[in-house]
């Protein structure tokens, strides 16, 4: 079983928002044990920019733009954005959503007990 195998079975036992920030770690950490290619500072950096502007293409653009700087990841790019849509899904999509029923019935939601 391979490093990243063994990093997403432990995944699994964590929330989906750690869930990917665990992935995107072990992506990292799997890329620069097999390139010997640093990638310490990129972790936060790709975190930021997930969690930066509620905007998916603004988030897109910010994670493009730390792979830009930092050529060498460019291998990683497509599983880094398949990360970024999964997060889109499990997390920014509950916010627009309940922002949409705000906006429509001009109340929040009622939590769910």
């Amino acid at each position: 079983m391979g490093l990243c195998q063994q990093s997403l079975l432990h995944v699994k036992k964590l929330s989906m928002q750690k869930a990917i920030q665990a992935a995107l770690g072990a992506f990292l950490s799997s890329f620069t044990k097999t390139s010997g290619i640093d990638t310490t500072g990129i972790l936060s950096e790709l975190s930021s920019a997930f969690e930066s502007n509620p905007d998916f293409m603004a988030k897109v653009a910010a994670v493009d733009k730390v792979i830009d700087e930092n050529p060498k990841l460019e291998e990683l790019r497509e599983y880094i954005i398949d990360l970024l849509f999964i997060h889109f899904f499990t997390d920014d999509v509950k916010k627009l959503e309940e922002d949409f029923w705000i906006r429509r019935n001009g109340k929040p939601l009622k939590k769910k007990p």
